[in-house]
């Protein structure tokens, strides 16, 4: 941990770095670090490929991605290892480890370097953090002061002045955001601009400005997601010395008293231990393993938790991040790369590897062979930090360490039926097992949003199905899809309207029409000039008025007006509305963000009519931004009075922010449109008779696709000459109609001719003024 008693060693390990002005002329600048890489994939363009997969944040630097393989031009189906060399500017040992682990893996040909090229994917980041590394060596623009040997993070101008703004030594860098501090998971708890934990190193782990906001972790976050390593390193360096020669694997959180571990730590440990086990310190020892403890937002916790891609952290060397004794790097670099070796081998199944776990290999396709995308689901090892595996998109396949025994996975995938199975999964390599998933029947869904004219109006539905949810933003208010047969929950909402929510089953083709009714009242709570009356707190801690997060405005309603919340406690916030009499349409709606500890902290929203017996609605758990949600109230329309409520309960470690609300809205009206049994019915082509007929001047010409189409409805007269072309259009699914005005036309009998898919129909339709 940082704490100010490392103030004064901190101090002295700064004053020795800057014993010289750049690092020793045998550590790479990046100038020298992209030339060599380069003179490698002249040299042997068949195993090595060199290639820039995006750009620095502030200087637009390229970041460079390496591949080594037998044959680099295809893209195998192949365990993958990615390795990032450096991500902390003054943390450089890591560049050399690996620019020796490329040349060695690229150029050796002994049978053990042949096997890792022939059976894997090996993928090199070298530097995540060129402009970091460019300050270090004093290269790069903006650099005033010269070269900072304790330079941490990118160049990202954070004060929007146009000026890279940092001191040499540590802290005080007000520009540059901590490239370990910026990943997506337990950000919150990172460093903030403007608060640090120790006055020695301000700055230096700023998280910026919100997950992901650094183009440098982007672009490592689209490696991940597009290799999708088995197995991965991350080197770093410890400036205290206080990390030096560790190993580091996820998690261990909730302190000693209360320790919550990653659901694989079992696996974790066994490949992290073993990895350690191979690599040798400076004393001829080995590192020391230990699962991670910090949340706040480092790349080997997250990239764990989004896609089960085991990336070990390791802190390379001692205090003296950049020694100046050459000999002495040469000994780090060469006691690295066995560490390096043992995943690679361990990813190639060898047996003599030491470990006790091996990894399944799932390969999922459909009835014709094809590779589908499908969430490969191991409930047995799972909780609320984890986001679901998939396969990968070219492939099919999905590769996860587990321990040797056998082991329930659920194989599943939108619009097919899902497969569980038991597999065991052997102690060495791969456990290859191939999950064939069978088709659901699919049929046409068309949704459709009106008004009380009946006339379709722009809405955004919200389709709720197996595996997730879709928002479909239609200006139209007509959608239409070929689905899987299934059960499905339909939001439709549109502007200056109460919003709907429908559930249905859908065994054919279903046609879902939804009126929705303006409302005559709306109860409005924003919260910018502080909680209204109407909202009451119980429990241990009040829910208040906070400018930490807001939808819209500056202020929300949060569960403690502290920025995180206190362990064992829990508190409740209730607003109740009086409800006028005569309605027939009520809802509350609202936006909301939560960030409570997964599986641990909790909050219950339920609903009531007299303030004592209570209706559950909704559990929120884990991390969301903000989003829209919707309480219909439609069976509390007779009552006086409508309760809701928020309840927060945390356990005894871990704290998190809690959960925001903002833009509350009760919304009424003494309309209301229903669903009713001819508005959800199978689809069929039809020409409806114009209504009315006779007519002066105008009438309605009605017509039923059964699936989407090219349509045309004209007009003639009798001499069958066109007299007006009414549509000509591509229309989806559904019922449509069109109002045709013939006020400039004389009086006498027309011809309204419909071409829609296999439906050719002549109607006749008579003028009479």
């Amino acid at each position: 941990m940082r704490t100010a008693l490392l103030t004064l060693s901190l101090m002295l390990i700064a004053a020795s770095a800057f014993a010289q002005p750049v690092p020793a002329e045998f550590y790479h600048s990046l100038d020298e670090l992209y030339q060599e890489l380069y003179d490698l994939e002249a040299a042997s363009p068949e195993r090595i490929a060199v290639d820039s997969v995006g750009h620095s944040e502030q200087d637009n630097l390229p970041i460079l991605l390496v591949k080594i393989s037998d044959d680099v031009a295809v893209d195998y189906d192949r365990p993958t290892v990615l390795i990032v060399g450096h991500i902390h500017g003054e943390e450089i040992l890591g560049i050399e480890i690996i620019l020796e682990a490329i040349t060695q893996l690229t150029t050796d040909n002994h049978s053990e370097f042949r096997g890792r090229r022939e059976q894997l994917e090996m993928y090199f980041i070298p530097t995540m953090n060129p402009e970091g590394l460019q300050v270090v060596f004093g290269d790069g623009p903006g650099l005033v002061h010269g070269p900072d040997r304790s330079y941490r993070k990118n160049k990202h101008i954070n004060m929007n002045d146009g000026v890279f703004k940092y001191q040499v030594g540590l802290g005080n860098d007000t520009s540059g955001v901590d490239l370990n501090r910026n990943w997506g998971l337990n950000w919150f708890h990172g460093d903030s601009l403007f608060h640090y934990l120790d006055e020695a190193e301000r700055y230096d782990y700023y998280r910026g400005a919100h997950p992901f906001s650094e183009s440098e972790t982007r672009v490592v976050r689209e490696m991940h997601e597009l290799v999708q390593p088995l197995y991965g390193i991350t080197y770093h360096s410890s400036r205290s010395g206080t990390f030096s020669e560790k190993l580091y694997y996820p998690w261990k959180y909730g302190g000693e008293q209360t320790p919550k571990y990653a659901p694989d730590i079992d696996v974790l440990s066994d490949i992290g231990d073993n990895c350690a086990a191979q690599i040798i310190a400076t004393d001829g020892g080995h590192y020391v393993p230990a699962p991670s403890s910090g949340r706040n937002a480092k790349m080997h916790d997250w990239t764990y938790a989004a896609g089960n891609w085991i990336n070990l952290e390791i802190e390379v060397g001692l205090a003296v991040l950049q020694p100046d004794d050459e000999a002495a790097k040469d000994q780090i670099v060469e006691g690295n790369l066995p560490g390096i070796y043992y995943l690679m081998d361990r990813a190639r199944g060898l047996e003599d590897i030491p470990g006790s776990s091996g990894y399944l290999e799932v390969h999922v396709q459909d009835q014709q062979g094809q590779p589908l995308v499908a969430e490969v689901f191991t409930p047995d090892f799972w909780d609320g930090y984890l986001s679901p595996r998939y396969t990968d998109p070219i492939f099919g396949v999905h590769r996860r360490p587990l321990l040797s025994q056998n082991h329930t996975i659920i194989t599943r995938a939108f619009g097919y039926g899902p497969d569980t199975s038991v597999v065991y999964v052997g102690p060495d390599g791969p456990s290859p097992y191939t999950i064939t998933l069978t088709r659901k029947p699919h049929s046409w869904l068309h949704l459709r949003a009106i008004d009380v004219n009946e006339d379709a109006i722009p809405a955004t539905f919200i389709v709720h199905r197996d595996f997730g949810s879709d928002t479909l933003d239609v200006p139209t208010g007509d959608w239409g899809g070929n689905m899987p047969h299934g059960d499905y929950t339909v939001e439709m909402w549109s502007d200056g309207y109460i919003p709907k929510v429908e559930s249905f089953t859908m065994d054919g083709a279903f046609y879902l029409r939804l009126g929705l009714v303006e409302p005559d009242n709306i109860v409005f709570d924003d919260f910018e000039a502080g909680v209204p009356p109407r909202w009451t707190n119980t429990g241990d801690f009040d829910w208040a008025q906070s400018g930490f997060e807001s939808y819209s405005g500056d202020y929300s309603l949060k569960s403690d007006p502290d920025l995180f919340l206190d362990v064992n406690t829990t508190g409740t916030v209730t607003v109740h509305y009086d409800i006028p009499t005569g309605l027939e349409s009520l809802a509350l709606t609202g936006m909301v963000n939560y960030d409570l500890e997964p599986d641990y902290d909790f909050c219950y929203v339920q609903i009531s009519s007299d303030g004592s017996n209570w209706t559950d609605v909704d559990t929120y758990n884990g991390v969301s931004d903000w989003r829209q949600f919707l309480i219909e109230l439609q069976d509390y329309l007779d009552e006086d009075d409508v309760y809701v409520r928020w309840t927060v309960t945390t356990d005894e470690s871990e704290n998190d922010r809690g959960v925001f609300l903002d833009d509350m809205a009760l919304l009424y009206s003494s309309e209301f449109l229903s669903v009713d049994e001819e508005t959800v019915r199978p689809l069929t082509w039809t020409f409806h008779p114009a209504y009315p007929n006779p007519f002066n001047p105008s009438t309605r010409l009605s017509f039923d696709l059964a699936e989407a189409t090219d349509v045309t409805l004209i007009v003639y007269d009798l001499t069958g000459r066109e007299v007006v072309r009414i549509v000509d259009d591509h229309l989806l699914a559904g019922p449509h109609h069109t109002d045709l005005d013939m006020s400039s036309f004389a009086s006498g009998m027309y011809f309204a001719r419909i071409n829609a898919g296999p439906m050719n129909e002549t109607k006749k339709i008579v003028l009479m003024k």
